[in-house]
């Protein structure tokens, strides 16, 4: 008890209130053990105060479960109904957050797995585009390579014809 009431002290000193209410808690539980229980009672008071305060619900439920039990050593029945119930309340509180923390937790997860499908067929989609884009361009540069050749071609014998023509009336007239 000398040491957690040093520990207690260095606490308050530093201003450490999440230290200082695990140690009232201690500190209650070592007098519960003594069964010096209004000490344990006064030191859970002090400590609830502040799990109130720094709104620790699992410290507060401690505190609650602690205090039942021993206003339950005091044979104070009412008064340790009355914090069984609140801890009871307070774990249900505390089950039905982490439920619900664990439910968002599990949507978002599903939320944003989705969406990642969804992006890789839209790229999937993209990349299809794409392919047949490319190919369309291949297709469009081949015809008019082609026609350009077919052209060329055409040019090179309607040439040769006039040509061959020009060589024929001018053999003619000579």
């Amino acid at each position: 008890l000398v040491y957690y009431e040093r520990v207690l002290k260095l606490y308050h000193e530093i201003d450490n209130k999440s230290g200082q209410m695990q140690t009232m808690l201690n500190m209650g539980l070592v007098h519960d053990k003594l069964h010096k229980w209004q000490d344990a009672i006064t030191y859970y008071n002090k400590g609830l105060k502040l799990a109130l305060e720094l709104k620790n619900k699992e410290m507060t439920m401690a505190y609650y479960r602690e205090m039942a039990s021993t206003y339950g050593s005091l044979k104070n029945y009412v008064e340790a109904y009355t914090y069984s119930e609140k801890a009871s309340d307070l774990k249900d509180s505390i089950f039905n957050e982490n439920k619900s923390n664990v439910m968002a937790e599990l949507q978002t997860k599903y939320d944003t797995e989705k969406k990642e499908r969804e992006i890789r067929l839209q790229q999937a989609q993209l990349e299809l585009k794409q392919a047949e884009i490319s190919h369309l361009n291949t297709q469009k540069t081949a015809l008019a390579f082609g026609f350009g050749i077919v052209l060329l071609l055409v040019s090179v014998v309607w040439w040769s014809v006039k040509q061959s023509k020009k060589k024929a009336t001018h053999s003619r007239t000579l």
